[in-house]
């Protein structure tokens, strides 16, 4: 091993072992899972290290990424960067270590790659770290998928399915188009291209953003089989509340759950029986609790500037978006349209929010949970486009209000949030 490898492992497992120079228990292999840091198989994904990130011990900033894993499942992890000496450790989430490595091509080189057999089921965290203190820079990381190991696809299409444990469930990266919207009606239908859990029975996979305090009411109605229901929070080892018969001797199911903390919340619409299939329809009814669209709300009323929205839609970092402001939106005091969206952020980075439209000019306003104005703007993007850039002031979500300079103006629009430079 090359000496500065000995130096960085013996700093590595210091801080695992809890020595004094231990970082604290939340920067270990037990971070809550970002899905805006979820990698894939086959993706390369760009990003930077900078002073607003998070330390080990020794100093050295460092990024945290999740990938999900099958036993036997062999996984290359490789880390590049120009900018300084990349160095990456990969381990289980919520367990240890696995592998760690500086220098893959030799001694002269700054980047690092980690090949291994992934030893079970579940999530596994990379961290894309620096060798030394306080490094900073540009840096990409790619997944590649290899061979081995049962695919894991929540869904249609992988014959078969899988089999799954619930915690293989609720760890599972979130997938966007299957979140319900609160009141409205969704179709499904289970069959044997489903995922199955270990009594053989098949499911399909659901998902509500709750703020804390919030209560959810869920229902799901089969006349083909009967529905099981159950919910619990994104990352947990079980359900937190599942229901048979919401009804004696009836096959439909609901159950009502609390939220405890803001999050994403996995419902898993099941059949209470193994291999029974059919079509079903499933709601989910949500109320109370300082909701997403009432937080933004209260942001937006303390500018005087009217109504809180009926709904939201959820950003993630380096994600562009294509909406349409139209005269069902809902309108501010000045009488213009306007869309909520909202963006879970970490204390200290720095994003940048465009907002660019060739149909009418365009406008953001940013506010942040405690309703206090992080910016807004009208054509910093050139034109008739609007650009914000804000240094988040907490760890939580943040509110964009993506809205037209003048009133009654609609149109088709894009809005990106980036990692500011």
């Amino acid at each position: 091993m090359h000496i500065r490898n000995v130096v960085r492992a013996f700093a590595l497992a210091s801080v695992l072992s809890g020595a004094p120079a231990a970082l604290e228990a939340q920067d270990g292999w037990d971070l809550p899972i970002d899905r805006n840091r979820i990698i894939r198989a086959g993706e390369n994904k760009s990003s930077s290290l900078d002073s607003g990130d998070r330390a080990l011990g020794d100093g050295s900033y460092f990024e945290a990424w999740f990938f999900e894993g099958r036993a036997g499942q062999r996984v290359t992890i490789t880390m590049r960067s120009g900018a300084f000496d990349t160095f990456l450790a990969v381990g289980r989430h919520n367990g240890d270590v696995i592998e760690t490595n500086d220098d893959y091509e030799g001694s002269s080189s700054t980047n690092s790659q980690v090949a291994i057999e992934l030893p079970a089921d579940g999530m596994y965290m990379i961290r894309a770290n620096s060798l030394e203190a306080a490094k900073t820079g540009e840096y990409t990381l790619t997944l590649e998928g290899g061979s081995g190991g049962a695919p894991v696809n929540i869904g249609k299409g992988n014959s078969g399915g899988a089999t799954m444990t619930a915690e293989q469930v609720f760890g599972m990266p979130v997938n966007r188009s299957r979140m319900l919207q609160s009141a409205q009606q969704a179709s499904g239908s289970l069959d044997a291209s489903d995922n199955k859990l270990s009594d053989d029975s098949y499911f399909e996979v659901y998902y509500v953003e709750l703020a804390a305090g919030q209560t959810v009411t869920v229902t799901m109605r089969s006349g083909a089989f009967d529905t099981y229901l159950s919910i619990g929070s994104q990352g947990s080892a079980e359900a937190a509340e599942s229901n048979d018969d919401m009804e004696e001797g009836n096959t439909d199911s609901r159950v009502t759950y609390t939220a405890t903390a803001a999050g994403t919340y996995v419902i898993i619409a099941n059949s209470l029986e193994a291999a029974k299939t059919g079509d079903f329809t499933i709601v989910a009814t949500v109320s109370g609790g300082a909701s997403v669209g009432g937080m933004a709300g209260d942001m937006i009323g303390a500018a005087g500037k009217g109504s809180a929205p009926t709904s939201s839609r959820v950003l993630t970092l380096g994600q562009t978006v294509n909406s349409e402001l139209s005269a069902d939106d809902q309108k501010l005091e000045d009488n213009s349209f306007y869309e909520l969206w909202v963006f879970q952020g970490q204390a200290g980075s720095r994003v940048t929010i465009t907002m660019r439209s060739g149909d009418f000019d365009a406008y953001l306003t940013i506010r942040d949970t405690a309703a206090e104005p992080l910016g807004n703007d009208d054509d910093s993007a050139g034109g008739t486009d609007a650009q914000v850039t804000v240094t988040i002031p907490a760890n939580g979500r943040i509110a964009i209000v993506a809205n037209s300079l003048g009133e009654g103006e609609t149109g088709r629009y894009t809005l990106q949030i980036v990692r500011a430079n």
